[in-house]
């Protein structure tokens, strides 16, 4: 995916009905004031060849009914019919339905050529008739040459411009108290779709408790596993694969995890044996007690036979490996490569994302965009596999620079557009090594809460293929 850079565009405000408005009421009508107020903010992202126009809505209104206040969409003049995408037909949406308070929505119109001319308006809808409010114009400036299109070219999206994302959170009291959650969800008005917590084959919550589980599911979220071969302790060569799994020696422990979450029945994600290279501290990374990358796949392949064998394919696997400071994509793509087990083994690609800022000595020691830390180890998981992409761990430290705006930009719109196969994200909602939680300072909580209004998020983790947990 190339890299994308933003530009105002100029609002306009509409003075004249476009002809798709014909007949419609274009101002109140004697003695009825108008309930809304529009705000539209076009932002062009251009890539080489095409424009993709990220729109960004906010209305307020008060004083009506949810069934009687719309918000309509043109785009170059099609309202209530198609248009075609690169010989495709694509339903262009007339309305959304508002709800009676305050809302803010997200379209991405894509595929405008270089030199073509494009024109958004939104129009409100109200007890005093239909009037037209704003408009942005402008032309394509995408690199390439345009090409010969039939008809004006666009893909309009509503409410959500591409696949959703879900949120979820880790915590150190998850599972046993997830009340930190209450408030986030209460503020965003949303679910976290993912909660996550972290098992020590030999150490904490070492036992399958169904308990936990069955306590996220009440909150309607989805369990996510960290599931660690070790006590904790260290590089310790009796927890190196070849000892620990690959020998046998934990196979009832292994069986006793698949028939529990087999009998568990829904959806689960089961993050094993994470950060297995760059990691001289897990007892299960590559380099660390004589691990090679062909232990690494086997002990992987042999952990998922056993769950096969107890039929646990609600269980979804998350392979995920490290980040390597301010390594470029060409230094990712061998490791990654040779660690990946393989697309019949693995359901989700993970990475941990961290804005380490120049506190900390691992990561990279200076404070860096999310996109810049990103951009490098996505390259190169997305070469090795079309899996969703879950961001497994993902926090800033306040040391460096400005968090709130930080989180803005993480989370923001930018997100799906620069990163599409991320699916899931999940905050290290914690004061470890650095001030990683949501709540570090009130400009990040705020930060958070807002981006995670923005309509590109989802209460639930989104279905995968059939293929899951197969």
């Amino acid at each position: 995916m190339r890299r994308l850079f933003s530009r105002s565009i100029m609002l306009f405000v509409l003075l004249v009905t476009a002809p798709w408005v014909a007949g419609a009421r274009t101002e109140a009508a004697a003695g009825c004031t108008p309930s809304v107020a529009v705000k539209v903010d076009p932002v062009e992202m251009v890539d080489d060849a095409t424009t993709a126009i990220l729109v960004n809505v906010s209305a307020t209104a008060s004083g009506y009914g949810t069934t009687n206040h719309l918000i309509g969409v043109s785009f170059n003049g099609v309202r209530n019919g198609t248009v075609q995408v690169d010989g495709r037909v694509v339903e262009v949406p007339s309305a959304i339905t508002l709800p009676p308070n305050v809302g803010a929505w997200s379209f991405v119109l894509s595929a405008v050529d270089r030199g073509s001319p494009y024109q958004v308006v939104f129009v409100a809808q109200d007890q005093c008739g239909e009037i037209p409010k704003f408009a942005g114009v402008g032309r394509g400036s995408g690199g390439q040459p345009a090409r010969p299109t039939p008809a004006p070219t666009a893909t309009l999206g509503m409410p959500v411009p591409t696949a959703p994302v879900a949120m979820g959170a880790y915590n150190p009291a998850f599972p046993d108290d997830t009340r930190s959650l209450d408030r986030y969800e209460r503020l965003s008005d949303r679910r976290m779709a993912i909660v996550h917590w972290y098992v020590l084959w030999g150490g904490w919550k070492a036992e399958f408790r169904r308990d936990d589980l069955e306590a996220v599911a009440r909150r309607g979220s989805v369990p996510m596993i960290t599931w660690e071969p070790w006590v904790g302790a260290g590089a310790d060569r009796a927890w190196s694969l070849r000892s620990a799994i690959l020998s046998g020696r934990s196979d009832a422990y292994i069986e006793s995890w698949a028939r529990g979450l087999a009998g568990y029945g829904r959806p689960v994600l089961l993050r094993f044996a994470h950060e297995m290279h760059h990691q001289p501290t897990y007892p299960w990374a590559v380099g660390t007690v004589d691990n090679t990358a062909d232990d690494y796949r086997a002990a992987w392949r042999y952990v998922r036979s056993i769950f096969a064998r107890h039929n646990a394919t609600n269980v979804q696997w998350v392979w995920n490996p490290n980040t390597m400071g301010d390594a470029d994509a060409s230094a990712y793509a061998s490791v990654y490569s040779a660690l990946y087990p393989g697309d019949d083994a693995v359901d989700w690609l993970g990475l941990d994302v961290y804005n380490t800022g120049p506190s900390l000595d691992w990561g990279a020691p200076f404070w860096r965009p999310f996109a810049q830390i990103l951009a490098p180890p996505y390259q190169a998981i997305t070469a090795v596999s079309s899996k969703p992409l879950l961001i497994g761990e993902l926090g800033s430290s306040e040391s460096g620079g400005q968090k709130g705006p930080w989180i803005s930009e993480a989370l923001g719109p930018d997100l799906p557009a620069r990163f599409p196969c991320v699916r899931a994200v999940v905050w290290f909602d914690t004061d470890k090594e650095q001030a990683w939680q949501i709540g570090s300072s009130q400009a990040a909580f705020d930060a958070f809460i807002a981006a995670w209004r923005l309509p590109h998020y989802a209460s639930s983790l989104p279905e995968l293929e059939s293929d899951v947990g197969r």
